[in-house]
C-alpha cells in the first residue's frame, strides 16, 4: 500500500466555513426574511464538498488503477 493520504480540509477551513455558513444563514433569515435561500445555500455548500471528495476518490481509483498496471508490466 502507498503513503497516498487524501487531502482533507483542515480544522481551521472546517470552522471557518461553517462559521461563514452560519452569518450568511442568519443574513437571509433575519434581514431579507428568506429561510429556503439559506437553506439552500447550505445545501450548495453541502453538494461542492461532496463532489470535491467524489473527484479525489477517482483521482485515487485512478492512481491505484496505473499502479497496478505498472506492476503488471515490470513482471
Amino acid at each position: 500500500m502507498s503513503g497516498w493520504s487524501p487531502p482533507s480540509l483542515s480544522r481551521e477551513w472546517r470552522i471557518g466555513i461553517a462559521l461563514f455558513y452560519v452569518f450568511l444563514f442568519v443574513y437571509f433569515f433575519i434581514f431579507l426574511q428568506r429561510l429556503l435561500t439559506g437553506i439552500l445555500v447550505g445545501a450548495l455548500i453541502g453538494l461542492c464538498y461532496i463532489l470535491w471528495r467524489f473527484l479525489i476518490a477517482t483521482e485515487a481509483i485512478a492512481d491505484a488503477l496505473h499502479r497496478i498496471a505498472h506492476q503488471r508490466e515490470q513482471s
